[in-house]
């Protein structure tokens, strides 16, 4: 991939507000879970339902032999990033259907 595709992709991962409001919910929602020792008390329940649509897509993959091995934390990281990917592409393609369009001038 050259830097132009790489540079577009975090653009659209980080760099626009729908983006930057769904990763700080997801990182509100980990920090319990970061925080505590222990895993009482349903501290992962929310981190799970932040990022529920890409993970039931991941742990489909995960039964495939070779994959049983992925770590909770990279499930968890990998899924926000792919949903905060997928809502920066739809506010940027919401914010072109929305933006006005410059007038034609009329011909006389």
């Amino acid at each position: 991939m050259n830097s132009r595709r790489l540079r577009s992709i975090a653009r659209l991962t980080f760099g626009n507000p729908a983006s930057l409001i769904y990763l700080a919910l997801v990182a509100v929602a980990a920090a319990p879970a970061l925080l505590s020792r222990s895993y009482e008390g349903g501290s992962n329940e929310w981190l799970l339902f932040s990022v529920t649509q890409p993970t039931l897509s991941v742990l489909w993959v995960s039964d495939i032999p070779g994959f049983e091995a992925i770590p909770s934390w990279f499930l968890y990281t990998s899924c926000a990033l792919i949903q905060s990917l997928c809502l920066g592409a739809l506010f940027q393609c919401m914010r072109a259907c929305f933006q006005p369009h410059p007038r034609q001038p009329r011909g006389e």
